[in-house]
């Protein structure tokens, strides 16, 4: 035979031993107790005893009991009272929820049965009754107790969930309509009756959605019946209507039918969901995009405040009036008037935005067009702003406020006459305007100034926070700007000083060539020079004795003999005369003066070649301290060179003229020019492309400017002419 214990403690799933059921009897018989806690204990609960009721009113409240098995008949307490106090007493609050199984050994009293038992007893035995009978009692008492905790426990949860879906359905942020299946309204939210711009949801409550138009769409009401009649899903993205308040709203609208168990429609829900300011916002970002995006492709610091500005006043972008930029100085006690983009009258206003009316121009296009540009000369509002500087340590100016406060900062006719940014008031703001700070890596650089003094137009809130992030981008951009074009400049100075290095030590590098070549030639004409005139002296005697002898060819070689060393003579003077150049004999000279006597030494060659001199000189310049020997020695030798480039005549041009530190001399012609291979090599020693030069009279030129403190420079093209620029600055 199966054990009891184990096949009862399967029977009841109390397979854990935290499930047991613990029982309290309240019983003065003591046979009783012996009887139940042997039976209890096999069939696998918890057994408790009291031997009267005020005990076990005792152990009630120690032992919290999962039922009580209560006697009806006890000398201090009956059954009965016990039972009244366990429900009435707050003391026993926790515990009243109990089963109580009453026992008794008296006849039937339907009576007290029934009144028991309506008291809320969950069970009725009279004794003496049978283990099993009780076992079946508490089967079913423990089954059907379980069975009304979770029941309420259901109940208790769906009553919450109504509540949370009513609650939902009324608080929801989006729009939510529904009709029973004729299409009356039956329940519609708050949300929705914000959107309409109704008072209060009854005034929907009760309409037909078929019969009269919602959202001001009258089309609408042929969707709504295709939903009831035949089930159609309504999916609208962008629904545009007025509200009764007379604004336009962008909605999404979705239509759905309201189906019960037998898949009949009951009705429609409506949701919608207002997207007004989810489409406001995606405009503002994209127009913050496009802007920004041209604000990234502009470094030049001119050009991208007028962008910034430009952008602040565009009527397709933020659309103020007129704008102004500040940036603090170098202290950052005092903000500099940039820029001011905006027009210069009402007269003006008006015009510049009929025009613009008319070309439509999308955002991208208008900033391509008018951004992308800097102030025209002579605008009267722009150098208004730029003559402006606003200190920043008022106490009650707003301009110190939004630096202080890092903030923007709105002025109207309420607050204004507590400013004390009287210029700026005084001179080009309207009643209302706003500010709002430049800031980079939370420090202020600048504050930008907006107002509408043409259009009117109030700074509502929306505009202020588009304008704030904008501010963000502009202060970037700024920043970037400036940091590029210090760099510039660092650059420009960086190769100045670069190509000042390096012409320094080309001139050095020249020069350490020039003194080697001219030692070599002082020592190599030292070394020639007597045996030179030795041998001239005996051929021209040579040529003196063979005269009178009638004899050509012993004549003619003394005489070939003669001439070449004539010519080695002057090569010999030559170089002394590189080699040798004496001191600078600085006097005071015209040299305009100096021009005109070189031109009359070599004007019989000038003329014999047939060229057409022409000379531009500057009389202003006035004298001059030089050496004006050997500056007539350079434009002798420039116009010699000249001369030379046109063998079948030309147009010779000397220029003067002056700058604040320097005298410019340019000696041009039209002569075939010189190969640019040739350039580098023009000023070296003993180069030369004529068939007779010594190759010295370029390098002396420059040797001579140089002693001067001077430049030389030269610019050539092949076949169309040549110009020597030679500059001698003032003597300090």
């Amino acid at each position: 035979m199966p054990d009891l214990n184990q096949s009862l403690i399967s029977h009841h799933g109390l397979s854990n031993m935290n499930d047991i059921k613990k029982i309290l009897l309240i019983d003065d018989d003591s046979g009783m107790h012996e009887i139940a806690r042997t039976f209890l204990k096999k069939a696998g609960y918890e057994f408790v005893s009291a031997f009267n009721g005020t005990e076990g009113l005792q152990q009630i409240l120690k032992e919290s009991p999962d039922l009580i098995l209560l006697d009806y008949m006890m000398p201090d307490l009956n059954g009965d009272q016990v039972y009244q106090e366990l429900i009435s007493n707050p003391l026993y609050a926790s515990e009243k929820e109990k089963p109580v199984i009453m026992l008794t050994a008296r006849e039937s009293d339907s009576l007290t049965k029934t009144r028991l038992l309506e008291g809320g007893i969950k069970a009725y035995l009279i004794k003496p009754f049978g283990l099993w009978e009780l076992k079946n009692v508490l089967e079913n008492i423990f089954i059907t107790n379980d069975i009304q905790r979770k029941n309420c426990l259901l109940l208790n949860e769906i009553a919450e969930t109504k509540e949370q879906l009513e609650l939902l359905f009324k608080n929801a942020p989006i729009g939510i309509l529904a009709t029973n299946a004729s299409g009356y309204i039956e329940n519609v939210n708050s949300f929705l009756c914000n959107i309409i711009e109704l008072q209060d949801e009854c005034q929907l409550i009760g309409m037909n959605i078929l019969e009269k138009p919602l959202f001001d769409q009258a089309d609408l009401r042929f969707s709504f019946r295709q939903i009831l009649e035949q089930g159609i899903t309504l999916s609208i993205e962008k629904l545009e209507f007025k509200n009764l308040e007379g604004n336009w709203v962008r909605a999404k609208l979705k239509g759905v039918p309201i189906r019960d168990r037998e898949g009949a429609i009951t009705g429609l829900t409506l949701i919608v969901a207002d997207i007004t300011e989810l489409e406001k916002k995606a405009y503002e970002l994209s127009i913050l995009r496009e802007i920004g995006e041209a604000m990234q492709g502009t470094l030049n610091l001119e050009v991208l405040l007028h962008l910034i500005l430009t952008c602040i006043t565009a009527g397709c972008a933020l659309g103020f009036s007129r704008s102004m930029l500040f940036l603090l100085d170098s202290s950052g006690d005092v903000l500099e008037g940039q820029m001011g983009v905006g027009p210069a009258n009402a007269e003006d206003a008006g015009r510049i935005w009929h025009k613009l009316s008319e070309e439509n121009m999308s955002l991208k296009a208008f900033l391509e067009a008018y951004g992308k540009k800097v102030p025209r000369p002579g605008d009267h509002f722009n150098e208004l702003v730029q003559q402006m500087k606003l200190p920043t340590n008022l106490e009650y100016c707003f301009i110190a406020q939004t630096i202080r406060e890092k903030r923007p900062v709105k002025v109207d006719s309420y607050n204004r006459k507590n400013l004390h940014c009287t210029e700026l008031c005084r001179r080009v703001v309207a009643d209302e305007f706003i500010a709002v700070p430049l800031i980079v890596k939370e420090k202020v650089i600048g504050v930008i100034v907006a107002d509408n003094m043409y259009s009117k137009h109030p700074i509502d809130k929306n505009l202020v926070e588009l304008l704030t992030p904008f501010a963000s981008q502009a202060a970037v951009a700024i920043e970037r700007a400036e940091a590029y074009q210090r760099l510039e400049l660092e650059k420009e100075k960086l190769e100045t000083a670069y190509t000042e290095l390096k012409t320094a030590q080309e001139r050095l590098l020249q020069a350490e060539r020039l003194a080697t070549i001219g030692r070599m030639a002082a020592s190599v004409a030292h070394e020639i020079r007597n045996p030179l005139v030795t041998i001239g002296g005996f051929a021209r005697n040579i040529a003196k004795t063979v005269a009178g002898h009638n004899s050509e060819e012993l004549s003619l070689s003394a005489k070939i003999i003669a001439d070449e060393v004539s010519r080695l003579e002057k090569i010999l003077a030559d170089v002394l005369d590189f080699t040798k150049l004496s001191k600078l004999n600085y006097q005071e000279q015209d040299i305009n003066r100096i021009v005109q006597n070189a031109c009359l030494m070599v004007i019989d060659e000038i003329n014999a070649k047939n060229i057409y001199l022409v000379k531009k000189l500057d009389f202003t310049i006035g004298s001059v301290e030089f050496d004006g020997g050997q500056i007539k020695q350079v434009l002798i030798n420039l116009i010699q060179n000249a001369l030379y480039s046109m063998p079948q005549g030309g147009k010779l041009e000397l220029t003067t003229s002056k700058t604040n530190e320097e005298i410019i001399v340019q000696v041009s012609d039209t002569g075939v020019g010189i190969p640019e291979n040739d350039l580098p090599n023009l000023f070296n020693p003993f180069f030369t492309t004529k068939p007779n030069g010594t190759g010295l009279g370029l390098p002396i030129t420059q040797q001579i400017i140089s002693a001067h403190k001077g430049r030389i420079d030269v610019m050539s093209q092949p076949g169309k002419g040549t110009t020597f620029k030679f500059t001698i600055p003032f003597k300090k």
